[in-house]
């Protein structure tokens, strides 16, 4: 090989080197968070208070934050003005309904899936986006498609001069092969279907349509990829029941009225069942046959496993032992057959009948089933800040030992809190307070309510007027809004509500002008300076319980802190500047 040929290889070697180094610019360029502009790190808080950030990147001239919400990654572009223009979180394409497919696949004969996920920009919340293209190297421009989160098409984009190259199906290739070996056949009389019988639909089965907002929006974002979903709720259930296929796998789920979520039951297979139930089982019932069993999440954390079994003699008459496992695998109930008697109803059920029996006899602690409250343990941090703030400035030296959030048939959906001093034979008290944080009543240990005439009377005559220019201007910015908690300070009227998943405060002065707006962020969304002056100058004493982003009418972006004292459970106020610097009281 001659100098020159050797030269030439080398050059068309660097070439191809090259070109892959620099390939990776389409996937944008990496960039140091320091270097995001204020505004733009601003919108991604506002906007996903929620998501952990993980890395910026810079594509088309578009920041793109790369972040981690409820476990799904996405990517969130935004502006150099700081205007958010579109987030796409991964949807898998075996995830996606099974409508979106099969439109797909008719529409697109011999073209694939390149891209699918699931999007929200500023006119369509939430849809599903795909590119489709053919398959094979050089085949042009993606069709892009849009759809809706129930798989109706939203839009469609082809590229120009978008063709698709007809197949013949099989039943016309067997036609065409028929008359050109006899071409006076007669051709085949089609076999007639038989009439499918209509199913019965159970009673509690509901529409989509009749779901609550807060309902939609948490399964949506908790279930991305769920097919086939289909609703339940019964004339005095206070849970939403939803059965669906998500992740290939048999899912119920539940929730409250307000979004919340509650359960998710998984089915699992005799293979994939949790080893140390899967041990039990041989070493207990080894005359049993597995019928089904599911791994429980749920919210209080109280999670575990559930199996039913049939005793194989006895499997004609479907005998069911119901055993249910905390999250270790330890048994801690078994549920043994029941007789039914033969004029029994066998038709009042809105799930499978597998599933009938858990709902009733196992969640005295979610679904109200003869109890007066339904229970779910929360923490501490999860409580608003005006119960703390009550419970420091009215019971000073005690702490908090249990907290929930429970429906009562008197005072609705409230917070339940008990306190007490530290050391034996100290008194508790329950404390109710409603959705906002304001002290409702409260009991103590043998249960008979502590009554104040002076605190009830005062209750009861202080009512807040929100002047009507306020309210009008309300209304105006927050159409969708029908509940909000109202406060007033020295002339400035605050309202707090939940505005698409956010927790959202907004100041108005009498004139209806607004003065700022606030939205609660994780606190670990704070900046590093912020933190870091925190560690320095509070220690690790006091840590944050609650952090806003706040908006002010000068259109300057602050940053609020509350701290709290893990000893004393005294509280302070902090404020910064959107780059971090403390702003004096």
């Amino acid at each position: 090989m001659t100098y020159h040929t050797k030269r030439n290889s080398f050059v068309v070697l660097i070439l191809i080197i090259s070109t892959f180094l620099f390939s990776g610019t389409a996937f944008g360029q990496k960039v140091n968070a320091n270097d995001v502009p204020t505004k733009v790190s601003e919108t991604l808080v506002q906007e996903y208070p929620m998501a952990k950030l993980r890395d910026w990147y810079i594509e088309d001239n578009l920041y793109v934050a790369h972040v981690v919400e409820d476990r799904v990654r996405g990517r969130v572009f935004i502006n150099s003005n700081g205007e958010w223009q579109l987030t796409k979180f991964e949807a898998p394409v075996r995830e996606l309904p099974a409508v979106i497919t099969e439109y797909v696949n008719k529409e697109y004969p011999n073209f694939s899936i390149s891209e699918s996920s699931f999007a929200q920009d500023p006119k369509i919340r939430n849809y599903y986006f795909l590119e489709v293209k053919r398959s094979g190297i050089g085949v042009g421009q993606p069709s892009t498609l849009k759809f809706d989160i129930n798989g109706h098409l939203v839009e469609r984009n082809d590229p120009p001069g978008f063709t698709i190259q007809e197949t013949a199906t099989a039943d016309e290739v067997a036609r065409k092969r028929r008359v050109a070996t006899n071409p006076d056949a007669k051709e085949p009389k089609e076999r007639k279907q038989k009439k499918a019988k209509q199913a019965d639909i159970p009673e509690n089965l509901i529409s989509e349509s009749s779901l609550p907002e807060l309902v939609k929006r948490t399964f949506t974002k908790r279930f991305r990829s769920a097919k086939d979903p289909q609703w339940f709720k019964g004339k005095e259930d206070t849970l939403y029941t939803v059965k669906c296929v998500f992740r290939e796998t048999n899912t119920i789920a539940t929730f409250d009225e307000d979004g919340a979520w509650v359960e998710t039951r998984t089915e699992m297979g005799p293979k994939n069942l949790f080893a140390k139930v899967s041990k039990f089982l041989d070493e207990h019932y080894r005359g049993y046959n597995l019928v089904y069993a599911d791994k429980i999440m749920r919210a209080d954390k109280n999670n575990g496993y559930s199996a039913v079994i049939i005793e194989r003699k006895y499997r004609k008459e479907k005998y069911e032992t119901r055993l249910l496992f905390d999250r270790s695998g330890n048994i801690f109930k078994t549920f043994l057959p029941e007789f039914e008697d033969e004029d029994e109803d066998e038709g009042d059920s809105s799930i499978d009948r597998r599933y009938r029996k858990a709902y009733e006899e196992d969640y005295e602690n979610i679904s109200d089933a003869g109890s007066k409250m339904t229970n779910r343990e929360i923490s501490a941090k999860e409580l608003p800040g005006a119960v703390s703030s009550y419970v420091l400035n009215n019971y000073p030296g005690t702490s908090i030992k249990n907290s929930f959030y429970i429906e009562d048939e008197d005072m609705g959906k409230v917070y339940q809190v008990r306190v007490q001093r530290e050391g034996l034979n100290q008194v508790a008290t329950d404390l109710y307070f409603d959705v906002f944080g304001n002290f409702i009543r409260s009991y103590d240990d043998t249960g008979e309510e502590i009554v104040n005439e002076e605190v009830t009377e005062e209750i009861s005559v202080i009512k807040l007027i929100v002047p009507d220019p306020i309210q009008n201007a309300f209304k105006q910015k927050y159409p969708r809004i029908t509940q909000a908690e109202w406060d007033e300070i020295y002339g400035t009227y605050e309202a707090l509500f939940i505005d698409r998943n956010k927790t959202t405060k907004v100041g108005f002065d009498e004139s209806g002008n607004i003065l700022y707006t606030s939205n609660k962020i994780l606190p670990e969304n704070l900046s590093e300076r912020i933190r870091k002056y925190i560690r320095k100058e509070y220690g690790k004493r006091n840590e944050v319980k609650e952090a806003w982003m706040v908006r002010k009418a000068d259109r300057k972006t602050y940053y609020q802190a509350t701290l709290v004292d893990k000893r004393t459970q005294e509280e302070t106020e902090l404020e910064f500047t959107s780059s971090g610097v403390l702003v004096e009281q």
